[in-house]
């Protein structure tokens, strides 16, 4: 069975139509749908990927489920289409062109392009700058991304390493942040500044220095919304730079770091002020928590000379 445009089904005439693929009777049948990608809230987008990149496999033992993502440049389409694609803007030409599950209205990183921003891990050289930030959760996701700046002439900045957890208490986070960092020159640890807050209830310490205790100095990053957002979109941006004739941002984004791949592309305008990112959706909480923890990392890199927290430019020994 053949399903076009399947991004037009709700999930329930989704169920209802693999619900009728009995296996049993038609050992061979298959479903095979396509779509061009949408909204990445969408439930097909959700129910396939499963949060992985690109080509994903769910091998069930009686209903396997592949999911394969083209672009383009895998379609024998003449280059008169492809120009008419490239002409695109916002949204439509990351769903188009690029085949990238986008916002639809008001995406904020309308740079984003996994093809510039997303590349594979390699060995980074030990004496690059590394620095990482930390979103704090609990029930929600708790976030931590590592940074590591190239002694190139456009300073690349890699997100080389990222945590992504939930239901891990204080210590327990500061001692698997530790253990990650293990071997390696880290030359600050920035968090939330509410993570320096002084909790009530039985006089308990910060988060802050319970992490301290566990052998992660943390340090507040600056929390003002706008400009941390615009230090992500000058970092995302493509430039040419004066060893390459094509178009490089400065960010570099290591595909293991899936969730903050995944949730990039979700971010959108806060309807009452174009310049911050919403922090809910339709009245539900949007998952922003990589994303924070990108914009402490990229505040805290492009901090001036001679604020409290000067950003080192080596590594501390």
């Amino acid at each position: 069975m053949d399903v076009t445009e399947a991004t037009e089904l709700t999930l329930n005439d989704w169920e209802i139509l693999t619900t009728r693929n009995r296996n049993g009777i038609m050992p061979y049948q298959q479903i095979i749908a396509d779509c061009n990608p949408g909204d990445p809230t969408h439930w097909l987008n959700l129910r396939c990927r499963d949060g992985q990149t690109e080509r994903y496999c769910s091998k069930h033992e009686d209903n396997p489920r592949y999911f394969d993502q083209s672009t383009m440049t895998w379609t024998p389409v003449g280059m008169a289409y492809l120009a008419t694609l490239d002409a695109l803007t916002g949204a439509r030409y990351q769903h188009l062109r690029l085949g990238v599950w986008a916002a639809a209205e008001g995406q904020y990183f309308s740079d984003w392009d996994p093809a510039k921003h997303v590349c594979e891990p390699f060995d980074l050289p030990a004496h690059w700058t590394r620095w990482v930030a930390v979103d704090y959760g609990f029930a929600d996701p708790w976030c931590v991304l590592w940074a590591a700046r190239a002694d190139d002439a456009r300073r690349t900045i890699y997100l080389y390493r990222e945590l992504y957890l939930t239901g891990y208490r204080d210590e327990q986070q500061a001692d698997l942040l530790r253990e990650k960092s293990k071997g390696e020159r880290i030359a600050r640890y920035y968090g939330d500044p509410s993570m320096f807050n002084r909790r009530t209830e039985q006089n308990k310490l910060s988060i802050a220095l319970v992490y301290r205790q566990h052998g992660v100095p943390l340090l507040p990053a600056v929390n003002k919304r706008i400009p941390g957002w615009q230090a992500v979109l000058r970092t995302m941006a493509s430039e040419r730079g004066p060893s390459t004739t094509s178009e490089s941002p400065r960010l570099q984004v290591f595909s293991s770091c899936k969730n903050l791949i995944r949730t990039i592309p979700q971010m959108v305008h806060d309807p009452l002020d174009n310049e911050d990112v919403a922090d809910k959706i339709r009245g539900r909480k949007t998952e922003d928590h990589a994303c924070d923890a990108l914009r402490y990392l990229l505040t805290m890199e492009t901090v001036p000379v001679g604020r409290r927290h000067q950003f080192p430019m080596t590594i501390a020994g």
